[in-house]
């Protein structure tokens, strides 16, 4: 997956990531990329010659991989858990909502909740964790590729 996504899928860099910011395209260029075991490698490096590095065809080493993994986990390889999970971040949301943390309602606040005045962003974090009689949801993140949202708090 990170040697070629579908087209329509980015790798996120930066701090911005849920807003898309450092998104990048990357590819490889395997006329100038040299993929060898690692017996192979150490010759070279130990020798510092011009060695000759056995061929290795990338795509078939990425279909060997994509077979491995799925039988690993039992099924098809876009369907892995964790691959979905990294196709659905490569994409972002469908949904078309707004992307920030969660927000945490403030007494007397009703209908859309914005940022809290003051930078508390943490306070829907706090909420969630609270203990005691009147404990919070303590809601874990879903799966990414089923993820619909965190409520409001």
């Amino acid at each position: 997956m990170v040697v070629g996504l579908p087209e329509g899928h980015y790798h996120r860099f930066g701090g911005g990531k849920p807003l898309g910011f450092g998104s990048v395209r990357l590819s490889i260029d395997w006329e100038k990329t040299h993929l060898a075991n690692g017996n192979a490698w150490r010759t070279f490096y130990c020798t510092l010659q011009d060695t000759e590095l056995p061929k290795l065809e990338p795509k078939e080493l990425i279909e060997a991989f994509k077979t491995a993994v799925g039988q690993a986990y039992g099924g098809k390889f876009e369907e892995v858990s964790f691959i979905k999970a990294w196709l659905r971040a490569a994409t972002g949301h469908p949904d078309n909502l707004p992307t920030h943390y969660p927000r945490a309602r403030q007494e007397g606040q009703s209908g859309a909740v914005p940022p809290h005045p003051e930078g508390k962003a943490y306070e829907w974090f706090v909420e969630n964790d609270r203990t005691g009689r009147n404990g919070g949801p303590n809601l874990c993140l879903p799966d990414l590729h089923r993820d619909t949202g965190l409520p409001i708090l």
